[in-house]
């Protein structure tokens, strides 16, 4: 005969059976899902280790990085955040992607990949782990987020990324290389409804703004990118400022490209100033021009034309008041005083300086002038020659000039001594620029035949100084190795170049060992108070 127990007994013993139930299951359900926050598990050393060799292993290329890193991924189930960014690692290690810049898109391993990212998308859409792990660099950071997205847009299908927000980018990447294969009025039409339909997205503003200057709509160019944000659109700004005349700000903006800058902003910018009939502005381009695009037809072309363009303008040399014999040289002169020399006059207004030049050397044609200004004040191109420049480089940190170079000669040979006299006197009496740059010419003769010889270099300074050219002035001090506290009037050259070229600190502690041995003209009292913020004691 069944027992039945009365209805308050029954009644008493289903909480006890609720709570023995809950009991068993919580601690099994705690194991089989993983907690939301990336701290919330302590990262088990033995995995955080392997993670570790692993990111490393895939970097070099090693083909154990798959391997351990698909263990590690094992001991970070319970850290949804942390086990995405294993994930994306072992993922790019099954696609054999070390994150080099200039790697293609081929994937080693398709089937890895395709299941790294399906678990990726599975903790994704449950836990949001890949969105969590993209805000803290410690788990993903930023640069294999971004080789990972570029491998999506590549690999994965549409229908996936335009599901999952967190992989927008390469939605928005997949979307860009489609759009490229379709003819200009079909891509035209497709970014419009693009940029319609995500008007936050400024990437379809750009390829947009880029299409109207390929097709020659400079108005519309310009109206598309003028709306972008400069610090990642400056060099397409910079074009299409260039596509309808303001050449000034496109030099402006041209400032802001990340290098390397593209050819299309180097060919607009010179364009506009040679349409501008601005010859200055254009030489100075061609100073900076990319030795890689010098030599090419156009550029070339380019050069011819502004060297026209720059005979045309009156020369501005300048002489030295800081140089002993000189006093007499400025009062014979019919020109204007140099800060490329020794600095202006008190209360004389000083243009601005363009520091990307260097000296022209010997195995190609020295004909460039050198720039007096970023816009309004720059280097003359002769006919046919190519303007010989490099970038700016950082301002120097030394003092003073580094030990002579060990192949320079201790003294100067018998027929080198009145080939620098002769340069020298000429070059107190040069009141041109054409004759400057001859002289210079004959500087770097010299330095071919007789070597990086100390007072050779100091020669090069010197003419260099005189065309304002502060970098190869330094460098051809520097080169010297010479003492120059016996030096002082080139002591007084090198500070002036340190302070045009943005070094005020050496600047400042040259000029004051130069300042009590210097004749102390109105000229040099000027720009060594400029340098040093005060007047020289």
């Amino acid at each position: 005969m069944p027992i039945h127990y009365p209805d308050p007994a029954g009644s008493r013993c289903r909480p006890f059976l609720r709570t023995l139930i809950l009991a068993a299951i919580l601690p099994l359900a705690a194991i089989a899902t993983p907690s939301l926050g990336t701290e919330t598990a302590s990262l088990d050393s033995f995995y955080a280790s392997l993670l570790t060799r692993g990111q490393a292993a895939r970097v070099a290329g090693e083909p154990e990085a798959v391997n351990m890193l698909r263990i590690a991924c094992f001991g970070m189930l319970e850290a949804p955040p942390r086990l995405a960014g294993c994930l994306v690692e072992l993922a790019l290690a099954q696609a054999g992607s070390t994150g080099a810049p200039d790697e293609g898109l081929r994937i080693q391993d398709p089937g890895g990949f395709d299941e790294s990212v399906r678990r990726l998308v599975d903790i994704e859409r449950r836990f949001q782990a890949y969105t969590l792990a993209s805000q803290d660099a410690s788990v993903l950071s930023a640069s294999v987020a971004s080789t990972f997205q570029r491998l999506l847009a590549a690999r994965a299908p549409s229908s996936l990324l335009d599901t999952i927000p967190a992989f927008r980018e390469a939605a928005v990447q997949r979307r860009t290389q489609e759009l490229g294969r379709l003819a200009p009025e079909a891509r035209q039409s497709e970014l419009e409804q693009l940029m319609a339909l995500q008007p936050q997205e400024p990437r379809w503003r750009h390829e947009l703004a880029q299409l109207a200057l390929d097709t020659g709509n400079t108005e519309r160019a310009f109206e598309l990118a003028t709306q972008l944000p400069i610090a990642e659109y400056a060099c397409t700004r910079s074009r299409a400022r260039a596509a309808v005349g303001d050449c000034a700000g496109a030099m402006a903006e041209a400032t802001a490209c990340q290098a390397p800058v593209p050819e299309a902003v180097w060919n607009a910018q010179l364009t506009c100033t040679v349409a501008a009939n601005d010859w200055r502005a254009a030489s100075d381009l061609l100073n900076r021009l990319p030795a890689a695009l010098r030599g090419q037809k156009t550029y070339r072309r380019l050069a011819r034309t502004v060297a026209r363009g720059m005979r045309t303008l009156p020369a501005t040399i300048e002489v030295d008041p800081a140089t002993e014999d000189s006093a007499e040289t400025v009062a014979s002169t019919q020109v204007a005083p140099d800060p490329a020399l020794a600095a202006n006059p008190p209360n004389a207004q000083q243009p601005p300086v363009s520091q990307a030049t260097t000296t022209a050397q010997p195995s190609e044609q020295p004909a460039t002038r050198p720039p007096t200004g970023t816009t309004a004040a720059t280097t003359e191109v002769r006919a046919g020659a190519e303007a010989v420049t490099r970038p700016p480089a950082a301002p120097p940190q030394q003092e003073s000039p580094p030990s002579a170079p060990s192949a320079a000669p201790a003294r100067a040979p018998s027929e080198l001594a009145p080939l620098l006299d002769r340069s020298r006197r000429a070059l107190l009496g040069a009141s041109t620029e054409d004759e400057v740059l001859d002289l210079l010419t004959g500087a770097e003769s010299m330095r071919e035949r007789f070597g990086d010889h100390s007072e050779v270099m100091l020669h090069i300074a010197e003419v260099n100084y005189r065309l304002r050219r502060w970098r190869a002035t330094i460098e051809a001090v520097q080169a010297s190795g010479l003492d120059l506290e016996t030096r002082p009037r080139f002591l007084f050259y090198y500070a002036v170049a340190l302070y045009e070229s943005g070094d005020r600190a050496a600047a400042a502690s040259a000029i004051e060992r130069a300042w009590p041995q210097i004749r102390q003209t109105d000229f040099v009292r000027a720009y060594a108070t400029k340098i040093l913020g005060r007047e020289p004691s």
